[in-house]
């Protein structure tokens, strides 16, 4: 069944016959087509960078009324559809954009997870419960990382504009402006440290009001998924903390006057 992809442009964004502009953002990009079947190869670069800097958000649209159809579609689209929302001036309110858009963007593996979990509690099945439980933590953490992130970034930004939350089926990222390099090292650092700081006080209440082998295994996922974030510090992935941290420390070690 064919699917098109429809592209809306996020607030703020400028919209041209030939380019899309962010003024907040300091990004101009030609113009993707509103509309677009999904093998439109050349369209879909277009809608892909528009994507990727947050300047629109893309939903596959089809004629069937199915749900389970509709998810498929969503997942087999070549193009990541996605949400771009900016953000709110204040940290809570932020930090619930950027819950409540990731919660959205992954509600049917939450509610497969949900359905294993039941499954498994009625046939005893410990060990499939303790990995949903674990899917679910990884799922959370990453909540927390984003959350990292744009809390960091409002609290390092003078500017008025607060970034621009993207999310969806390939993950989620705040795009964001550039800052001076020792902020946005703090920025690019909050993320994969956040789960840490919120891990810690976790595990060390925990030892107190938990049974010894639960709190065991409670306190090896909390410290396995936490080092699994700090990690992505040192890896140098495309568009990843490792590369932003790498630039950032590369203009930090450059002297002010040689800049």
């Amino acid at each position: 069944m064919a699917a098109e992809l429809r592209i809306e442009p996020a607030a703020n964004v400028i919209v041209g016959p030939e380019h899309w502009t962010h003024p907040d953002l300091g990004i101009r990009i030609a113009a993707p087509p509103p509309v677009t079947d999904a093998r439109d190869l050349e369209a879909r670069d277009r809608i892909q960078i528009a994507l990727d800097h947050g300047l629109a958000s893309a939903r596959v649209t089809s004629r069937t009324k199915c749900d389970v159809m509709r998810w498929w579609l969503y997942w087999s689209s070549p193009v990541s559809p996605s949400r771009a929302v900016p953000l709110a001036g204040s940290p809570a309110r932020a930090m619930l954009q950027v819950a409540v858009q990731m919660t959205r963007a992954w509600l049917p593996f939450l509610i497969f997870c949900l359905g294993v979990a039941a499954i498994a509690g009625l046939l005893s099945a410990w060990p499939l419960l303790a990995f949903v439980a674990l899917s679910v933590l990884v799922y959370a953490s990453l909540i927390v990382h984003e959350c990292g992130h744009t809390v960091a970034y409002i609290l390092c930004t003078t500017s008025t504009f607060k970034g621009v939350f993207v999310v969806g089926r390939s993950g989620a990222r705040l795009v964001r402006r550039r800052l001076p390099p020792a902020r946005d090292t703090m920025v690019t650092c909050a993320g994969p440290f956040a789960p840490s700081i919120i891990s810690i006080p976790i595990i060390w209440g925990g030892i107190y009001v938990l049974p010894l082998n639960l709190w065991v295994m409670i306190a090896v996922s909390l410290t396995s998924i936490s080092l699994g974030h700090i990690i992505t510090l040192v890896i140098p992935s495309k568009g990843g903390d490792g590369t932003a941290l790498r630039k950032a420390l590369r203009e930090l070690a450059v002297p002010r006057g040689d800049i």
